[in-house]
């Protein structure tokens, strides 16, 4: 039988005493079995577990959105021991369309594990929780404080060093994300196409603490993880996680406006936008991986700069038609398309990158300084229509363009006022030009008269 409480689970053996001593909840006894529970919130896809200051026995490694994954673990003999959720392949349904949530820590829970004792209740512990996963994860029900860290040894009379920090994490290649910090155990690197292997240098904070990682690891394609054991004096563990990421270079190419992009093979961080199904298609006879909606097809491209995006391809031709983007203006989401060579040299317009949320795509500013705040947009609606858009970039405001300029309040006034100065211009002149013209008859008579 198993007894839940706040979020973990402990055998009723443990919580009443069978050890000989009393224990609460969240705490266990040496090399005893304990289970960390934690909710998945709207993440969905594989996970793992890994374990600090203790083995893991059986774990779920599978995050249905809304349900939980557990794990059971043996705890070491003294210290805290603690479980740990990572996904793998997975992604955040909480925003639209889904993004990927790979490398993720969804939760993590720990017990303080307490040697027997005949003295009554020595427990100064208790069970911790914590959802690293923003409100995406439900987590378990207590969250930690970073900055009070959690007693590692509950035995009064053992002097012990408890201290299992790292105080630097060096790797020879790519940067950790987030940036180290001690009491972050969980990063992410990102290393380019062709790194065979990464070099990694870590030091304790305490002189009698130990550690195991340090060196060289073999990378392959894709993903992988590198873990960084700190030992206190102790005993007690701290595990470092590091999730490398290496790219892979195309070996499949195709051509597109005159730019030939390559077919991403690793896809293991790839998350295909909301609607489309995974599928595999023919190009030259050679199989590429590729996801279909019920009337468009995409493949997952690298161009020659070394940026990833989806595209349109025409299954017939077997031809690029344009990237895929999606975007979200004022709450719709619309799809962004490649300009065509022949479009984008528009008179009136200049032809640029242009940024909106810090999303990077295609379009046209307006040359007339007067309207230096709109710009034009190629993209398709819900409905899955094409056509050009009006950006107002201050008020953010989409609208189908009409091919004729846009005029607002600010601008027509600014036109009035050049068109009432244009007009002082022009009466000044002609007076100018009168008195000039009267000048030269009075002269001409004057001299006139002299003769």
């Amino acid at each position: 039988m198993k007894t839940k409480t706040k979020g973990i689970y402990l055998t009723t053996a443990m919580l009443f005493g069978l050890f000989g001593f009393n224990v609460h909840a969240g705490d266990v006894a040496p090399n005893s079995n304990f289970t960390i529970e934690v909710a998945c919130g709207s993440i969905e896809g594989t996970v793992r577990s890994t374990a600090s200051n203790a083995t893991i026995i059986s774990a779920s490694n599978f995050c249905d959105r809304g349900r939980s994954v557990s794990a059971t673990a043996k705890a070491g003999a003294s210290g805290t021991a603690s479980i740990t959720f990572i996904g793998m392949d997975t992604v955040d349904t909480s925003v639209v369309p889904p993004v990927d949530a790979s490398g993720r820590v969804i939760g993590s829970g720990s017990v303080t594990i307490i040697a027997p004792s005949t003295g009554g209740d020595t427990n100064t512990g208790g069970n911790t929780g914590s959802n690293q996963g923003g409100n995406t994860g439900g987590g378990t029900t207590v969250k930690p404080n970073p900055s009070k860290p959690l007693p590692e040894v509950v035995n009064p009379n053992d002097k012990r060093s408890t201290n299992n920090n790292l105080s630097t994490l060096i790797l020879s290649s790519g940067s950790l994300n987030p940036i180290f910090h001690p009491n972050e155990t969980n990063y992410k690197v990102k290393l380019s196409a062709g790194i065979k292997e990464i070099e990694i240098s870590a030091k304790a904070e305490d002189n009698k603490a130990s550690i195991k990682g340090n060196g060289k690891h073999s990378l392959k394609v894709g993903n992988n993880v590198i873990e960084i054991i700190c030992m206190a004096e102790n005993k007690a563990i701290k595990t470092y996680l590091i999730d490398v990421y290496v790219d892979e270079k195309p070996t499949t190419f195709i051509k597109f406006d005159e730019e030939k992009l390559g077919f991403v093979n690793n896809l293991d961080a790839v998350v295909a936008p909301s609607g489309f199904t995974k599928t595999v298609l023919k190009y030259q006879g050679i199989d590429v991986n590729g996801w279909k909606n019920k009337d468009k097809t995409i493949v997952y491209l690298e161009d020659e700069k070394g940026e990833k995006n989806f595209y349109l391809i025409d299954e017939k031709s077997n031809k690029i038609t344009s990237i895929y983007q999606q975007i979200t203006i004022n709450g719709k989401i619309y799809t962004i398309l490649s300009i065509p060579n022949e479009l984008k040299n528009m008179k009136g317009y200049e032809y640029k990158k242009i940024s909106i949320d810090k999303q990077e795509i295609e379009g046209w500013r307006f040359k007339d300084q007067y309207f230096k705040n709109y710009y034009l947009l190629y993209l398709i609606d819900g409905d899955g229509k094409a056509m050009l858009y009006q950006y107002e970039k201050e008020s953010k405001t989409l609208q189908p363009f009409s091919m004729s300029a846009p005029l607002t309040q600010t601008t027509y006034e600014a036109l009035v006022n050049e068109q009432e100065k244009n007009q002082i211009i022009n009466i000044t002149l002609i007076i100018l030009v009168i008195i000039s013209l009267s000048s030269n008859v009075f002269v001409y008579q004057y001299f006139k008269k002299k003769k």
